[in-house]
């Protein structure tokens, strides 16, 4: 059986933007993230969620909304993230040692090469979940890391038919939930001109034909 990882996210999203961090330090230095991390013994996620935002943002957050689990599941192990949603905050984003925060706006992150594969949960395919009050939730959902679309690429016609029939489930599943046809998205991410996936082991970006990881050195399969 495959190792997994549980760890909760916090998503603070206004006007089109989102907080995120970027690490300064470790094997993931200069990648993005969402704000989170391991949830520690005896606490809950929402606990988590609101001390892992502290300690890396200095936002405090309140008003938790969980919008499911979200699933990683890469060749060798699994991760599974318990999203939330904060409705509200205070404070203004800040730097650390470990890494720094900020606002960013969201179709502009997706754009970015160095970013960590879950920050997929902000696709056009997932994020009306995110946004919308009238879904309670994702309930769950899934990726399958094995050959990984990039944030870009997996809006290209040319993606494999098993991704579009995975496309075409999770946005079915949302208009079910919605009650109604979901509406489109008002982004899009641009094309990249370069195929990527994200490595098995230290979740970074590297280009799709990549045998190993040019920054951790861990084998692709």
């Amino acid at each position: 059986m495959k190792p997994i990882r549980r760890a909760a996210k916090c998503l603070i999203i206004e006007n089109g933007k989102i907080v995120i961090t970027k690490y300064l330090q470790g094997r993931k230095v200069g990648y993005y993230d969402i704000p989170g991390g391991k949830i520690e013994d005896g606490e809950t996620a929402e606990e988590a969620a609101i001390r892992e935002v502290k300690e890396e943002t200095g936002l405090e957050v309140s008003e938790l909304v969980k919008k499911g689990i979200f699933e990683v599941d890469y060749p060798e192990r699994k991760f599974y993230f318990e999203v939330f949603i904060a409705r509200k905050y205070i404070g203004t984003p800040e730097n650390f040692d470990e890494n720094t925060s900020e606002w960013i706006e969201i179709n502009e992150l997706l754009n970015k090469e160095n970013i960590l594969s879950n920050l997929l949960m902000l696709e056009p395919q997932f994020n009306k979940a995110l946004y919308d009050e009238k879904y309670s939730g994702w309930g769950y959902e899934k990726i399958y890391m094995d050959n990984p679309p990039g944030p870009s690429n997996s809006m290209q016609p040319d993606k494999s038919q098993q991704q579009q029939a995975q496309n075409d489930q999770m946005m079915q599943l949302l208009q079910t939930m919605a009650g109604a046809r979901a509406p489109q998205p008002t982004y899009q991410a641009q094309p990249s001109a370069t195929p990527t996936k994200f490595c098995t082991e230290c979740g970074k970006r590297i280009p799709a034909d990549s045998k190993h990881c040019p920054e951790c050195g861990a084998k692709q399969l």
